[in-house]
């Protein structure tokens, strides 16, 4: 008897702890206006310098920024992806990859954001304790941000 009890318990533990698989709605990653170049690159580069992503290069004659977002909080991380940690692992941040470009034709810009992000977790059940970093997909926050403050 104790056996059937201990053995419910223990999968209605596991029944709880599974999490449901996160929808990702579809999302915009270019966005076109016509609008003035020089105006939306300050616009553009306005939002990467306030912003926690890190900027690896900004090169306004090609219009591209490239993005090096090293130690994005856990929270920031939940916000831009669907990362979730394995079972008794715990998120400690993660990372943005990508690139930002910005083109000017015939009056219009347009912006397009390529973003990868990764989720880094960490468990201390083992010895020694183990960190690992697995790729997520983005839930159009971070494009969407990045896309509203060229509009």
């Amino acid at each position: 008897m104790l056996k059937i009890i201990f053995s419910a318990t223990v999968i209605s533990l596991l029944a709880a702890c599974a999490s449901a698989p996160i929808e990702i709605k579809p999302f915009d990653k270019s966005v076109t206006t016509e609008a003035d170049f020089s105006e939306s690159w300050s616009k553009l580069v306005q939002f990467v310098s306030t912003n926690d992503i890190n900027v690896g290069t900004i090169e306004k004659d090609s219009g591209l920024i490239t993005l090096s977002g090293d130690s994005l909080s856990p929270s920031l991380i939940k916000e831009y992806c669907d990362t979730v940690p394995p079972f008794m692992w715990t998120l400690t941040g993660g990372v943005a990859k990508g690139s930002i470009l910005m083109i000017e034709e015939d009056g219009f810009v347009t912006t397009t954001v390529n973003t990868r992000f990764s989720g880094t977790s960490f468990t201390s059940m083992t010895n020694p304790p183990r960190y690992q970093t697995l790729p997520c997909n983005s839930r159009g926050a971070f494009e969407a941000a990045v896309l509203g403050a060229v509009q």
